[in-house]
C-alpha cells in the first residue's frame, strides 16, 4: 500500500471514529505507530530526498492528528 493511500485510510477512519465516540486522548497514536511501523519511519528520516519526503508525510499526518479538533 502506498503512504499516501494508508495516511487517506487511516484518516477516514479516525474521523469516522471521532464522529461516533468523540475525541479522545492520543488520538491517532495507534494508527502513526502503524504507519511508522509499515514505512519504517526511522530509516526514511536519513535517506534521499524522496523518503525524507515520506518521513514529512508522516509527521504531517501526526499533526493533523494532534490538532484535530472535529471540524
Amino acid at each position: 500500500m502506498k503512504l499516501e493511500t494508508a495516511i487517506k485510510k487511516a484518516k477516514n477512519n479516525l474521523i469516522k471514529r471521532a464522529i461516533k465516540n468523540g475525541l479522545w486522548e492520543n488520538f491517532g497514536a495507534k494508527e502513526i505507530m502503524e504507519i511508522q511501523d509499515e514505512f519504517n519511519y526511522s530509516v526514511l528520516l536519513y535517506g534521499s530526498d524522496a523518503e525524507r519526503n515520506q518521513a514529512k508525510k508522516i509527521d504531517d499526518f501526526d499533526n493533523w492528528c494532534m490538532g484535530y479538533n472535529g471540524n
